[in-house]
């Protein structure tokens, strides 16, 4: 028994129902006598553990202030026990985008399986301690993992009052446009740089108010506000170049 050797026991004990963890130790005694009446004693202190194992989840990379991870997660589980016996066991499951498990490793921590696989992967765990106290009810972590960037299938501009694709006039009015699909995390924000046009316009926010549209026969889910081209836009100049930006929430 931890560690040491002993060749006499008492038969199996029950312990009051009402030892508080404040009275630790308890102070107990052995007494052993000879057939000649000799005696002698030992005495010794036992604690009491009521207390159930805490467990806390540690992922790396940290998940962005939206919550997304776009990398592979190591989730690590650190399991403590205060004062008492200390954590003998870690258990945990995944289910979600990855499943695995349940597994319990002994010990007061434990390394996961690396997590891979996009979508939500939520993690279920808990921990024992050396005598038997076990953290209920279970905890969990949720790992969202986006490692696709947003897709943009085609961009276009359209002076306003034709909706003529690829055109625009000198001080005329024209949208930018967009078609963008997003399938993990989803959209954070779409937004085009048309300061070859406008001055100034770097970062004009697109939105889906309004779409779908149709240019130049295709259809496209995001468009700018109504823009003003600069009043000194050369022909020459053609074509003016133009981007589009989508970024997602991982």
């Amino acid at each position: 028994i931890g560690g040491l050797s002993y060749n006499y026991r008492s038969t199996q004990q029950t312990a009051n129902a009402s030892l508080p963890e404040t009275g630790n130790p308890y102070a107990f005694t052995v007494t052993a006598t000879g057939n000649l009446g000799n005696a002698r004693s030992l005495g010794g202190t036992a604690n009491v553990d009521n207390t159930q194992p805490t467990t806390t989840a540690t992922l790396s990379p940290l998940a962005n202030g939206a919550g997304w991870n776009k990398a592979n997660v190591t989730v690590t589980l650190t399991a403590t026990d205060g004062s008492g016996a200390g954590a003998a066991s870690i258990t945990y499951s995944a289910s979600g985008a990855q499943s695995f498990g349940p597994t319990t490793v002994a010990g007061s921590s434990a390394t996961l399986p690396l997590i891979t696989v996009e979508g939500t992967t939520t993690i279920t765990f808990h921990a024992a301690d050396n005598v038997g106290n076990v953290e209920s009810p279970d905890k969990t972590q949720i790992v969202r993992l986006d490692k696709t960037d947003p897709s943009i299938a085609r961009v276009a501009v359209a002076d306003s009052t034709t909706n003529t694709a690829g055109y625009v006039t000198q001080g005329g009015g024209y949208y930018a446009y967009a078609q963008v699909t997003e399938t993990g995390s989803g959209l954070a924000s779409v937004t085009g740089n048309v300061s070859n046009l406008t001055t100034g316009a770097s970062a004009v926010a697109m939105t889906t108010t309004g779409g779908p549209w149709t240019i130049g026969g295709l259809s496209y889910n995001h468009r700018t506000g109504l823009q003003t081209a600069n009043g000194s836009l050369p022909e020459s100049g053609n074509p003016y170049s133009f981007t589009v930006t989508a970024t997602d929430n991982a």
